[in-house]
C-alpha cells in the first residue's frame, strides 16, 4: 500500500502511518508522516498536537512553534502542556519574550504542578532577562513563597536580591 503511487486516499494512508508511529514513539518516522499528510491536508487538533510534540522531542524547535502556534490553546491540561512546550520552543528559536508570555500562561494552571513550578520560575528569569524589573521582583518573591524546596530555590533568591539591590524602590 505505502509504495502505490496511484493510491487515491494517501493522505489517510500517510495520516494513518503517522498517528501510529506517534503512539510507537518512533517520532521521526511520525514526522516523516505528519509532513506528508500536512502538505495535502489541514490536520486536526490531536494531530496538531502531535506533530508538534514529535517535532520538540526532536528539538526541531522551529516546527515544533509553528504547530503550536497554529493550536487554540485553552485552559485546560492540554493547553498548559502546549504552552510549556511552546514556551520553551519560543526561548530555543531566540524568542524571549513570546517565550515569557507562554510560560507565564503555563505557571497560571493548576493541571501539572512540576509544569506549572518550572514556568514561574522561567516566567520570573525572563521577566528579569529582559528588564521587566518590576513584574520580575514581584515573580521571584513569589516563586520563593511557594516553592521553598524548588531546586531554583537559591537562584530565585539570588536573582531576587540581584533586583533589589539593582533597583531604588528596594525599601518598603
Amino acid at each position: 500500500i505505502l509504495t502505490n503511487k496511484e493510491l487515491q486516499k494517501r493522505h489517510v494512508v500517510d495520516l494513518l502511518m503517522a498517528e501510529a508511529y506517534f503512539k510507537k514513539t518512533d517520532y521521526k518516522q511520525s514526522v516523516k508522516y505528519y509532513e506528508k499528510y500536512h502538505d495535502l491536508r489541514k490536520l486536526g487538533t490531536d494531530d496538531i498536537y502531535q506533530y508538534g510534540y514529535a517535532s520538540y522531542v526532536l528539538e526541531d524547535y522551529k516546527t515544533t512553534q509553528k504547530q503550536f502556534e497554529s493550536f487554540v490553546i485553552d485552559e485546560d491540561s492540554l493547553g498548559q502542556n502546549v504552552s510549556y512546550l511552546l514556551a520553551d520552543a519560543y526561548l530555543k528559536n531566540g524568542l524571549k519574550n513570546e517565550a515569557r508570555n507562554s510560560f507565564l500562561f503555563a505557571s497560571g494552571l493548576d493541571f501539572y504542578p512540576e509544569i506549572k513550578e518550572d514556568a514561574f520560575y522561567h516566567y520570573a528569569k525572563l521577566s528579569h532577562e529582559l528588564k521587566f524589573n518590576k513584574a520580575a521582583m514581584n515573580a521571584f518573591n513569589d516563586f520563593i513563597k511557594t516553592y521553598p524546596k524548588s531546586k531554583y530555590s537559591e537562584e530565585a533568591k539570588v536573582n531576587y536580591v540581584r533586583l533589589l539591590l539593582s533597583t531604588n524602590d528596594n525599601l518598603k
